[in-house]
């Protein structure tokens, strides 16, 4: 009832980052809720921020994996004291180079992303952080963990945004040299550059356009928006009722043809029987 009732809906995916798909005109996509531009930094990340001239890579595995273990954070580690730029690492771990790898439980996320110093985005392609980075033209080094983190990933890397690892298998040297080459080669930051500017253009602050939808369908209803289809029965909305009438016809029609067989055979039989006796 609920489903075949609702005026609108928001659905958080886009055809820009994801794949077209056809919809009703009462769904509405909105992808990217958590995204928007960059607010001012806190003190202590606006100072280091700033002063990356060099640039700067952010890592997150968000707000599940802050102590990741032992194995792949000393080999995250290694890279990030071998590569030239700065790093902002989101994790319970301390720093051992508070200057160049500055380590938090927290970060702003979005608006590190929204800086211009930033350069690369070392993630595990969730949902939210996918669409920041998207948002704010910041190319990706995918590491995917668990659930939809390996389809986004995936999608992101078909678009040429993205070069993916996994943490698991993946040497000091590849990681080191895969996130040096998707923050100098160009290729990764102009896909994602004009991608983000589609996506602006169409669908501008995400969370904006679902309040928007929202005050639209509270002022003048939905109704304007939904489907006829969802006031029809499931039988009729399944076609039962034009599969049997399809059905009846076909029967009809093989019943036509036995029975004109039938005639054709005893007609036969009947002119024939004469002539043998």
């Amino acid at each position: 009832m609920l489903v075949a009732r609702a005026e609108i809906w928001l659905v958080t995916t886009e055809h820009i980052l994801d794949y077209p798909r056809p919809s009703m005109p009462n769904v509405k996509l909105i992808g990217g809720t958590a995204t928007g531009p960059g607010k001012p930094l806190p003190p202590q990340f606006k100072s280091f921020m700033d002063d990356a001239k060099e640039g700067v890579v952010i890592v997150s595995f968000g707000s599940y994996v802050l102590n990741p273990p032992e194995p792949i954070t000393q080999k995250i580690m290694n890279v990030l004291k071998d590569l030239p730029f700065k790093s902002v690492f989101r994790s319970n771990i301390s720093s051992p180079n508070s200057k160049k790898i500055l380590t938090s439980s927290w970060i702003p996320q979005n608006d590190l992303l929204a800086h211009p110093n930033t350069r690369v985005f070392v993630s595990h392609c969730g949902n939210d952080g996918q669409y920041e980075a998207l948002f704010h033209a910041v190319p990706v080094v995918c590491t995917p963990i668990f659930l939809d983190q390996f389809y986004n990933a995936e999608r992101m890397r078909v678009k040429g945004m993205t070069k993916t690892v996994d943490l698991n298998t993946v040497s000091t040297h590849e990681l080191h040299s895969t996130i040096l080459k998707v923050a100098t080669n160009t290729s990764y930051k102009q896909a994602i550059t004009k991608a983000s500017e589609l996506f602006k253009i169409e669908f501008g602050v995400p969370v904006e356009k679902a309040a928007y939808w929202l005050d639209h369908v509270m002022k003048y209803g939905g109704r304007h928006l939904r489907s006829s289809g969802h006031e029809v029965s499931f039988l009729q909305f399944s076609c039962w009722d034009v599969y049997a009438f399809l059905l009846s016809c076909v029967l009809l029609i093989l019943l036509i043809v036995v029975y004109l067989v039938y005639k054709a055979f005893k007609c036969f039989f009947s002119k024939s029987k004469p002539k043998i006796e």
